[in-house]
């Protein structure tokens, strides 16, 4: 019942969001209709296909990274996993909900539980890290554009925090300071114990700087094609007169507001990040909000593949 309750709060909050965006006056819903309808279809096939090659790319990543913990899984079993948890991350609150989902499926698949579950916040954090790489880079370089310095700090100031982060789950200190001894036949004991081996596992990585660099190099080609595919759905929209650089610099922002787990797969949030965040580029409201609703629908589309997958899912050797 708290769960359903909690889920029911989420789309609230969602609904409240798209309600208080689209009765704005400078929103007109069934304009915004229109406009997504007109949108120049070249640029929207192009957009699609590169999706895919963006999620063909993710599948590697996560292969790297179960492969560095010698978890071997054949590349259809990882990408049959991975739409799986990719479909739920539509379906469930936040952006992040099919995580959870993807975790608990390939923990099935190995007696390394603990380490096949810690893939997928490692292979989470590295795609943010490759983000925000690429938004501050290009940050540095539009920090003399009046209009966009904001955004552009608060990118440079999102990627300190992540970098932070990761100095924290590989500093051997940080790891002694959290070393936990609790009586293993409690229910705290027991819990504890879990959180012990999911970042010892997600601190193993410190001795796989191959494995890192490589789902690093997969991630930044992989952001890159994401704001790239933003870039050919806003020019389908006849948006002109805005760079590619300023893409760079806004998008891994709208990413990470539209991630906050207050919403159901992040609608409404989404929406509200894109209309903010290109406001500074003098974007119409229109336009921006229309924007990350045709960007949702390519991945709502992609990710439908994942529901046969799963309803046809069974559980690999390591479960039986």
């Amino acid at each position: 019942m708290k769960k359903l309750l909690f889920f029911l709060l989420r789309a609230g909050v969602s609904a409240g969001i798209l309600y208080f965006i689209f009765t704005r006056p400078d929103l007109n819903f069934r304009k915004m209709v229109e406009t997504i309808g007109q949108i120049h279809r070249p640029s929207l096939y192009s957009a699609s296909l590169a999706y895919g090659v963006v999620l063909l790319l993710g599948c590697l990543r996560w292969r790297v990274l179960l492969e560095a913990h010698n978890i071997k899984l054949g590349f259809a079993r990882v990408v049959k996993l991975f739409f799986i948890g990719f479909f739920f991350n539509n379906f469930l609150p936040s952006l992040t909900g099919g995580d959870i989902v993807k975790a608990y499926y390939v923990s099935k698949e190995t007696a390394r539980r603990a380490e096949a579950a810690t893939t997928v916040i490692v292979d989470r954090v590295i795609g943010l890290l490759a983000l925000f790489f690429l938004g501050g880079v290009a940050a540095v370089t539009r920090l003399g554009a009046v209009e966009i310095r904001k955004p552009a700090l608060a990118t440079l100031i999102f990627l300190f925090l992540v970098f932070l982060l990761m100095g924290l789950a590989f500093s051997r200190r940080f790891q002694k300071r959290i070393a936990i001894s609790e009586n293993p036949s409690t229910r705290k004991g027991r819990l504890a114990n879990v959180v012990k081996k999911v970042y010892l596992a997600f601190h193993y990585y410190r001795n796989c700087p191959g494995a890192l660099a490589m789902a690093f190099i997969l991630s930044l080609s992989l952001q890159t094609i994401m704001i790239l595919i933003n870039y050919w759905l806003a020019l389908g929209l006849g948006v002109r007169g805005i760079g590619l650089s300023t893409f760079f610099v806004l998008i891994p922002l709208a990413g990470a507001i539209s991630a906050i787990p207050i919403t159901v797969a992040g609608w409404g949030l989404g929406e509200g990040a894109y209309k903010f965040c290109f406001a500074f580029a003098g974007l119409p409201a229109r336009t921006s909000v229309s924007l990350s609703i045709l960007l949702r629908l390519l991945m709502v589309s992609w990710s439908i593949i994942g529901l046969p997958l799963y309803l046809l899912h069974r559980a690999g050797r390591g479960k039986r």
